[in-house]
């Protein structure tokens, strides 16, 4: 990762933090991102998670999605906490790292179950991640007849879907 250099991080901060108290969510979701990574500013979850939810408030569950994904990479608690928010997600990806957590966690049953949800939501990762999470090693040769057509899908889903602004690169 390139060096930021203290020039940068200020104009950084002079262009979006304003923007964000004004409440503009893209500026709230930049600046969320910014805590949680600690680039731009120096990292703090907890001021993560309060511009998360503030532009969560009008970005909905691409907000969500970071903040979920940011407790998960820290291994925090709060992971589930957030995912138990809602009854329903729209986005897979959610699921996918909700599912992953749980895996990694020791809960094995409830991370699948997870992943073949996020799976029926389009996440085809969360698919592949749900199938080859059934097998042992070495399960490549026998996912690949399995895979290879989800793979395909997903090209197919991509293509359709790229003007959809739901969508998470």
């Amino acid at each position: 990762m390139d060096q930021v250099t203290a020039e940068e991080r200020q104009r950084w901060i002079e262009y979006f933090i304003p923007l964000a108290e004004q409440g503009d969510p893209d500026a709230q979701l930049a600046v969320g991102i910014g805590y949680a990574n600690g680039v731009m500013v120096e990292k703090d979850l907890m001021l993560a998670e309060l511009w998360l939810r503030r532009a969560e408030e009008k970005k909905g569950e691409e907000a969500t999605f970071v903040l979920i994904k940011t407790f998960s990479r820290e291994e925090s608690p709060k992971t589930l906490d957030i995912f138990a928010e809602k009854a329903e997600w729209e986005l897979g990806a959610i699921y996918l790292i909700c599912g992953r957590y749980l895996m990694r966690n020791g809960d094995v049953k409830r991370g699948r179950l997870l992943l073949k949800k996020g799976w029926e939501k389009g996440n085809i990762i969360a698919g592949i991640s749900f199938i080859s999470s059934g097998y042992g090693k070495p399960w490549r040769f026998f996912l690949l007849p399995v895979v290879l057509p989800l793979l395909i899908e997903s090209v197919i889903v991509k293509a359709k879907d790229q003007a959809d602004e739901r969508i998470l690169e």
